[in-house]
């Protein structure tokens, strides 16, 4: 479904040029769902950046559903990938409502006026996805976001970055600003929803025991190299002992 193939990516620093990776190839099959760990500067938001368009590369493909996509702005691609961000404001708009974040997440890629983006017809619809939250959401539809708490604010992104299925869906490091009980809570949703619509999904995530709980697929980045690659039955019985004893021998 997506394949990097030798993409190069480098930044201009005041101390010369810096790369940070150097003919990365990596493929991602369709269904899948990815954990990506890695110490501060491996390239984590590099990669997802690349994967946005909100980068360019400097060399080599990325393809996507067998096309080329490397030359694709940002908000083309916004079509078909949906991103949820670290900070929960960045995913909504807080000085509108439940309401309007999910009419507005609802018409992506259509051209509306404020009233004409309000999608009364599928109001019942929003409530049924916010009801699967089990946040209560369901009764705030006319609460300002900027009202709500952090993690309520943080489920409202996910249903937004899931209501049109995309192709692929991008968490960047969604529950690490939120209190541990919390983000069990907003991770298990994740869960659910990555599940029932079968979406193929990569998550950036500083959490060795989130990582190894939730995906199919672990991968971790160390200095811009893939430097452990897991899967399936071998993912599922490693722990975070033995990650941590791997990660030491990068």
């Amino acid at each position: 479904m997506i394949e990097l193939k030798k993409v190069v990516k480098k930044f201009n620093t005041i101390d010369g040029e810096k790369v940070i990776f150097d003919k990365l190839d990596l493929k991602v099959e369709e269904g899948e769902f990815i954990s990506v760990v890695g110490g501060n500067g491996a390239g984590k938001s590099t990669f997802m950046n690349m994967l946005t368009g909100d980068l360019e590369i400097e060399e080599g493909e990325i393809i996507f559903d067998n096309n080329n996509i490397e030359k694709l702005n940002s908000f083309k691609r916004k079509r078909f990938i949906s991103k949820v961000y670290q900070e929960p404001s960045k995913g909504t708009s807080s000085n509108m409502t439940v309401f309007e974040n999910l009419s507005m997440a609802d018409n992506k890629g259509k051209r509306f006026g404020l009233s004409l983006g309000l999608n009364k017809k599928r109001k019942s619809d929003y409530i049924e996805a916010l009801k699967e939250l089990e946040l209560g959401l369901e009764e705030q539809l006319n609460t300002e976001v900027g009202l709500l708490s952090g993690g309520q604010r943080q489920a409202i992104s996910l249903t937004m970055a899931t209501l049109k299925t995309p192709k692929l869906l991008l968490l960047d490091e969604h529950t690490s600003a939120l209190d541990p009980k919390t983000s069990k809570i907003i991770m298990e949703q994740t869960k659910n929803i990555v599940e029932k619509n079968k979406l193929t999904t990569i998550m950036i995530t500083h959490n060795l025991k989130t990582a190894l709980e939730y995906g199919n697929r672990l991968i971790m980045l160390d200095k811009g190299k893939i430097v452990l690659d897991i899967k399936g039955k071998e993912k599922e019985t490693l722990t975070v002992e033995c990650l941590l004893k791997k990660w030491g021998q990068f």
